[in-house]
């Protein structure tokens, strides 16, 4: 924060060192080299996470969502240990887009109607 001469003891500015960043660590499962082609490109690409439940009602589910739409990658590292599924932990930051009005956007389905 920065003080300022006003007679309170309240902050009123607030100081920036660079873009506002959100730090994001996930393991996925690798369907293809896509993402890896992306993460050694360095692109700033959208990230969607959906995670889906069971049947609420007809066609819906319980559902989580999260969209990004500047995700930056930091490291993709690939460990094959052996047989089986092959997973990477994807480390990288959400970077507040401006033209959206936000880092991430969270969506929750369910048959709750207010909070």
């Amino acid at each position: 924060a920065r003080p300022t001469l006003d007679g309170t003891r309240t902050i009123n500015r607030i100081l920036r060192n660079g873009k506002r960043t959100f730090p994001v660590k996930l393991t996925v499962e690798l369907q293809d080299l896509t993402e890896f082609n992306l993460f050694t490109a360095q692109n700033e690409v959208p990230l969607t996470i959906k995670l889906v439940g069971a049947n609420i009602a007809s066609t819906y589910n319980y559902t989580f969502q999260v969209d990004a739409n500047k995700f930056h990658f930091n490291a993709f590292p690939i460990n094959i240990s052996g047989a089986g599924v092959i997973t990477a932990v994807l480390d990288g930051w959400l970077e507040y887009d401006p033209t959206a009005t936000y880092a991430a956007k969270f969506t929750l389905m369910n048959t709750k109607t207010a909070y």
